[in-house]
């Protein structure tokens, strides 16, 4: 797949409302690949907004996709990973235990947060002998409040 078929897919994707896709060439930097980025709205899960968290912020992520001899299905499997990690981000700011203190040990904002996920939690960190807790922590960089 080359990077303007990419760009055009990504155009033609939807998902939740207000969530938006879009797909800028990232050739300069990886041969045939492109950013996907997913603008998003979310609750501010910060405690002091627990436990409705009635505050709503704009955010979003970015996702390098080498698009190398990847057909359309491919593709979009891909961008289809790319929202599941989205959601899963999510649900890690979400996750509290202790009560009303709210404590959050996965949050993916927090050095404890990404430790334990990492540790103890991370489904794809315990499939294979090849991700490392710094690999863990790293895709949590990928979010970002706009």
């Amino acid at each position: 797949m080359d990077v303007a078929r990419a760009i055009e897919l990504v155009k033609g994707i939807s998902y939740r409302p207000d969530w938006t896709f879009t797909a800028t060439d990232h050739t300069k930097r990886f041969q045939e690949s492109i950013v996907l980025r997913i603008d998003y709205v979310a609750p501010d899960t910060d405690v002091k907004w627990a436990p409705d968290y009635a505050h709503i912020i704009n955010t979003h992520a970015n996702f390098v996709i080498p698009l190398g001899f990847l057909s359309d299905e491919e593709f979009y499997r891909e961008v289809y990973r790319a929202i599941l990690d989205v959601e899963m981000h999510e649900s890690r700011e979400f996750f509290a235990v202790e009560g009303q203190t709210f404590r959050k040990p996965v949050h993916p904002h927090t050095d404890e947060g990404m430790l334990s996920w990492a540790a103890n939690f991370n489904p794809d960190f315990h499939n294979t002998s090849q991700t490392t807790v710094r690999d863990s922590i790293r895709h949590d960089l990928l979010f970002g409040v706009k």
